[in-house]
C-alpha cells in the first residue's frame, strides 16, 4: 500500500485523532493536497486556511 491510499483510507475513516473529529473540511482539503501535491504542501496551505479563519472570525 502507497502512502496516498493509507492517507485517503485515514480521511474516509470514522477514526479520527485529536483536531480532525472537529476539523473534518480542512482535514479533507489538506488530505486532497497531500495526496496529490506531496505531503509538504501541507504547512502552507494551514497557514492560509488558518489566516482566513482568523479574519473572519476577528471581524
Amino acid at each position: 500500500m502507497t502512502n496516498q491510499n493509507l492517507l485517503k483510507e485515514y480521511i474516509h475513516s470514522e477514526n479520527l485523532i485529536g483536531l480532525d473529529s472537529v476539523l473534518k473540511y480542512q482535514l479533507k482539503i489538506d488530505g486532497a493536497v497531500a495526496s496529490t501535491w506531496g505531503i509538504t504542501s501541507l504547512g502552507p496551505v494551514g497557514f492560509f486556511v488558518g489566516l482566513i479563519v482568523g479574519a473572519l472570525f476577528w471581524f
